[in-house]
């Protein structure tokens, strides 16, 4: 079928606590690099923006997966195109400290809305703004327990 790459942010269910989201990264890196999908999470206490990249059907396996999910409200996919190679191939569903200040200059919200906010109530333009930051290499500094490894066959 090839490659594919599919952007979606949700709303949490409940507060999304540091341990929480450790457990979370472990389970999703455990499962995707199984079903051979790679890509990044940003997630503020109330929200989740992720990109998951791989061949079409497991990326849709994925996401179903996450659409069953109770910990997720409001799942909204903002991107789901063909792409012509990884750009997380490297990431083993790599999760990047954001500041709200970044998220809201790359996304155009205003200061009064939170982290939470903006990326609840991001649009497809927007999310192709905080992808291609990623893509170019933004916050690969701060990756937190996305360990380089070897990308999967394409």
């Amino acid at each position: 079928m090839g490659l594919m790459h599919c952007v979606y942010v949700s709303e949490a269910t409940a507060p999304i606590s540091p341990p929480v989201l450790q457990q979370i990264l472990a389970v999703s890196r455990e499962r995707n690099a199984a079903a051979g999908v790679t890509g990044m999470l940003i997630c503020s206490p109330q929200a989740f923006f992720q990109v998951l990249e791989g061949e079409a059907a497991d990326v849709e396996s994925v996401y179903a997966r996450i659409a069953r999910d109770p910990r997720h409200h409001q799942l909204r996919r903002l991107v789901s195109e063909p792409i012509a190679q990884r750009g997380f191939a490297d990431w083993a569903m790599g999760e990047a400290q954001v500041s709200e200040a970044e998220i809201q200059a790359l996304t155009g919200s205003s200061d009064l809305m939170s982290a939470t906010a903006a990326l609840s109530q991001l649009g497809d333009a927007q999310a192709r703004s905080l992808l291609t930051a990623f893509l170019r290499g933004r916050w690969r500094a701060r990756l937190r327990g996305g360990t380089a490894r070897p990308a999967p066959a394409t």
